[in-house]
């Protein structure tokens, strides 16, 4: 008897997959947005990283003493000969050319002290 509730359950399921059932209904179509080709020049720009170094070994020593007030070049700009580079605060500088040190060294190298006009 097992045995023909086990077949008579395997004939059930078999007739319950073969059954034609109604098809899905179709999805609407997918909302696209379409846009008109144009040709047109697109900028090559190119970019590096890098790191780079000087065909000569430049020493920058101060000739005088002092405070910087302000840097006159934009960092990584050329520069030329002549050009201004760094600007000194003024109110030391005055202070230690006025010093009884000073007037010697400035005798000895022959430098004339400035009037003031």
């Amino acid at each position: 008897m097992v045995t023909r509730v086990a077949v008579f359950g395997f004939f059930a399921l078999f007739a319950a997959g073969c059954s034609k059932e109604a098809p899905e209904a179709q999805r609407p179509a997918p909302v696209v947005t379409v846009m008109t080709v144009t040709p047109q020049a697109i900028p090559y720009i190119v970019s590096f990283v890098a790191q780079t170094e000087s065909s000569r070994q430049v020493d920058i020593v101060a000739r005088v003493s002092g405070f910087l007030d302000r840097i006159a070049y934009p960092e990584g700009e050329l520069v030329k000969e002549g050009q201004l580079l760094f600007q000194l605060d003024r109110s030391r500088s005055r202070r230690s050319s006025t010093r009884p040190g000073a007037r010697r060294s400035r005798s000895r190298r022959g430098i004339r002290p400035r009037r003031r006009t």
